[in-house]
């Protein structure tokens, strides 16, 4: 989120400062999963009564946790900040006023 804003205060819109922190962020956050998973399958395949369960229950939660990072929390932020910029168009334009330099007060 924070380097979609980053995109976002640098004069992209929300879709595309989203879609870039998400090019950006893809590989690093599939990776860490992807080799989590690697690291515990020989642990869960293993077949013992308590490793087993809970390399599934870890690998479960790794799945869910980067399915919410890649796709809900980036669709929430897009739908909730067009709904802020809807409700707040003068609060918005003092901000754009304020990173352009433009201190006159005029919108």
């Amino acid at each position: 989120m924070d380097s979609a804003n980053q995109h976002h205060k640098q004069g992209l819109s929300i879709h595309d400062a989203m879609r870039e922190s998400a090019r950006v962020r893809l590989v690093p956050i599939l990776l860490t999963t992807l080799t989590t998973i690697g690291g515990l399958l020989p642990l869960t395949l293993e077949g013992s009564n308590m490793w087993s369960p809970m390399g599934w229950c870890i690998i479960g939660g790794l799945i869910t946790s980067t399915l919410l990072t890649l796709i809900v929390v980036p669709v929430l932020y897009t739908l909730l900040s067009n709904a802020t910029e809807r409700q707040c168009p003068i609060k918005n334009a003092q901000t754009a006023a304020s990173i352009s330099g433009d201190s006159s007060g005029n919108f």
